[in-house]
């Protein structure tokens, strides 16, 4: 198809535009270090920057297998489902290969038009690339639309492909960091991550006159569950845990594995409503973070635990607060004294128990 001259000057300005777009996202996704975060931004700008109707990101699993990320505009029954034949094949094709799949007229495409959902679909184009970093082949971007063929020009592959070359290096990044911060085990922060964390989040409560609490968390009697069931099931217990843990807390929360069988849980606040950022604030500034610690425990002590071999056990936790502003509290490493001690009371109350500052331990009777 010729285009007239008209024509060409919108596709010129529609390149330098989805060129300015491709640096632009570029120096934005190289500072990105949150996973999910990154995968979102990615995928919205593919969308920008090809004009395509809809997409879906995927990114493969250590055993090489890849899987559903981040879609944009899709029925996600339709990707789970067996109906979305053609975005299978490509994908597979593109997976194999490592190279770009490109049609601007699926119908005028020998290698797509005889795949089975073309017409039901009802597509014009398709582009999907590879996302390829030094370990290999780590995902794959996809795009369709249902405009004219014309959509997607060779130069919007390209820029297509140097964004997906870019992202692959961010979110290469992105897992390496994610790794570094990440305990292994339990999926939460680790100790040295958590240990930055507070430090920044006490920071930010005392410039902006807020309140933090901090939880420490110990899990009651745990050396009998590795001397009775052994450490698979140790490990077992620490991983599910960790998941009720991400499932309690809201999204703002900080847990982390502080170390053997003991977890912590900054918890920001909001701002203090108190004169001249009183030390000496009243109990209900902080009951919510209470609160959530009773709920915390309630929820593991009822929660049946599977173990290897078919098994299934119950265990109890105890849980000490500290809150801050206090008196005599300033520091990262004082707040967590005060919490040990606080998770110390609850041990020396019976277990299975929450015990916080200027409060009465709550929990199963002794």
């Amino acid at each position: 198809m010729t285009l007239t001259k008209a024509g060409a000057d919108k596709v010129l300005s529609e390149d330098r535009e989805a060129l300015t777009l491709l640096l632009e996202t570029s120096k934005a996704i190289n500072s990105i270090l949150d996973v999910d975060r990154l995968l979102e931004v990615v995928m919205d700008k593919v969308i920008e920057i090809t004009r395509g109707d809809r997409g879906f990101l995927m990114l493969a699993d250590r055993q090489g297998h890849l899987a559903f990320k981040v879609a944009k505009n899709f029925d996600r029954a339709l990707l789970e489902g067996q109906d979305f034949k053609i975005s299978r094949s490509v994908v597979e094709e593109v997976a194999r290969t490592r190279k770009a799949v490109c049609s601007t007229n699926v119908l005028e495409d020998e290698n797509i038009r005889n795949r089975k959902s073309v017409l039901e679909l009802g597509l014009e184009s398709v582009m999907c690339v590879p996302l390829v970093s030094k370990s290999g082949l780590i995902g794959i971007v996809y795009v369709d639309s249902h405009k004219v063929s014309a959509m997607f020009t060779e130069m919007s592959l390209q820029v297509f492909q140097a964004l997906a070359d870019h992202a692959a290096i961010a979110i290469e990044n992105a897992r390496l960091y994610a790794m570094a911060i990440t305990d292994e085990k339990t999926g939460l922060y680790n100790h040295s991550h958590f240990l930055r964390r507070l430090a920044s989040e006490l920071d930010r409560a005392d410039r902006y006159a807020e309140s933090l609490s901090l939880l420490m968390i110990d899990l009651d009697h745990f050396k009998v569950v590795n001397d009775r069931y052994g450490h698979q099931a140790g490990d077992a217990v620490l991983a599910e845990v960790g998941r009720l843990l991400r499932c309690t807390v809201r999204s703002h929360d900080i847990a982390a594995r502080y170390g053997g069988e003991e977890f912590a849980l900054i918890l920001p606040g909001g701002p203090i409503d108190a004169p001249a950022h009183s030390p000496n604030l009243p109990r209900a500034v902080f009951q919510g973070a209470v609160a959530l610690a009773e709920r915390l425990r309630r929820t593991i002590a009822g929660h049946a635990f599977a173990i290897p071999e078919g098994r299934t056990l119950q265990i109890t936790v105890s849980i000490g607060c500290a809150h801050y502003p206090a008196e005599g509290l300033t520091t990262e490493s004082q707040l967590i004294e005060e919490a040990d001690r606080m998770l110390y009371e609850a041990k020396r109350g019976g277990r299975d128990r929450v015990a916080a500052p200027t409060e009465e331990l709550v929990g199963a009777p002794a």
